[in-house]
């Protein structure tokens, strides 16, 4: 009995390990060599949304998209207040009047992406710049 016990554990171990592995069609986001390349070694996201059919992700103060069947994410707003305050009062002593769209997390209603301030509850649509697919408008403040 415990060998067939032993043998099924095995089994189950065996299997699971199997299909956590990448299937034909998986994508890594954000793996090393994109986090080079991108310029963001050293950085993590500590957030990320789905809206339509974009995922988006939060990288110190900028946004990321990616769509299926692109190679890799895209810059598609930059130089947005984030960071990790204790007080409203502290994050506007540091941001001034940008505290109120300070970014702490990225959620979505399935379309529309939002930024949500976790100090005051504010939830707000996050300036993406006028970014369009790939092109920055002329004059953008966003870093690209």
């Amino acid at each position: 009995m415990k060998k067939i016990i032993a043998m099924l554990c095995a089994s189950i171990i065996l299997f699971s390990a199997t299909g956590a592995s990448a299937a034909p069609g998986d994508v890594y986001l954000f793996s090393g060599d994109q986090k080079e390349t991108l310029g963001l070694e050293g950085t993590y996201s500590p957030t990320a949304a789905m809206a339509n059919d974009t995922l988006y992700s939060l990288w110190d103060d900028e946004i990321y998209a990616w769509q299926p069947g692109e190679e890799q994410p895209a810059c598609v707003a930059g130089q947005l207040p984030t960071g990790y305050y204790s007080s409203m009062e502290d994050a506007a002593g540091i941001l001034g009047d940008k505290a109120d769209q300070l970014i702490g997390e990225l959620v979505s209603d399935g379309t529309t992406l939002y930024g949500f301030n976790t100090l005051n509850g504010m939830l707000f649509p996050p300036d993406l710049c006028g970014w369009q697919r790939g092109v920055w408008p002329t004059g953008s403040a966003c870093v690209g």
